[in-house]
């Protein structure tokens, strides 16, 4: 069972949906902590943190790697993670595929990327295009590569494979 949630409150108001989640959670005697950015969760050996209120982005460590994950963030909100966060320590990207700020791309400087999202922004992704091979980022869609699966050894594997003549961000 269920004992303690952490969540993002800046997104509750956003997401209509989960209000009655986390009443039902809170009837049924389950604490509900909302994640504050001064500090760092741990759950077993994966800790989290979100990067600045208001702000729906977070870093997610796991052994050795270090994760950001971007919710849908518009050129604003972008600019103030790009001024607020250290990212200086991330490996991989996980984003929604909508538009990124170049400037915020070459700050986090990820290893990997991936773009989660069955909508792709793809005009956005094909600006991305050069800068992503130029920083030898390796980009995975999971609208074209299916699930993307990380190993502890540090490898991605996707479910799907390539469509023929599909170049994009290969």
């Amino acid at each position: 069972p269920i004992e303690t949630l952490n969540y993002d409150a800046a997104l509750e108001a956003n997401i209509r949906p989960i209000a009655p989640i986390l009443e039902a959670l809170r009837q049924e005697k389950v604490t509900i902590e909302p994640l504050a950015s001064a500090g760092i969760q741990q759950v077993g050996n994966i800790s989290f943190q979100l990067l600045a209120d208001n702000l729906p982005a977070w870093t997610v460590k796991v052994g050795d790697r270090t994760w950001l994950i971007l919710d849908k963030l518009d050129s604003k909100q972008q600019l103030q993670l790009l001024n607020r966060a250290d990212l200086s320590d991330i490996q991989v990207l996980c984003w929604l595929g909508n538009s990124l700020d170049l400037k915020l791309l070459q700050k986090i400087k990820p290893e990997v990327a991936i773009a989660t999202s069955g909508s792709i922004d793809e005009r956005s992704l094909k600006q991305l295009k050069q800068p992503l091979q130029s920083l030898q980022i390796k980009v995975y869609s999971t609208n074209r590569d299916g699930a993307v699966q990380w190993t502890p050894q540090s490898q991605f594997r996707t479910t799907l494979d390539p469509i023929e003549g599909d170049q994009f961000l290969s």
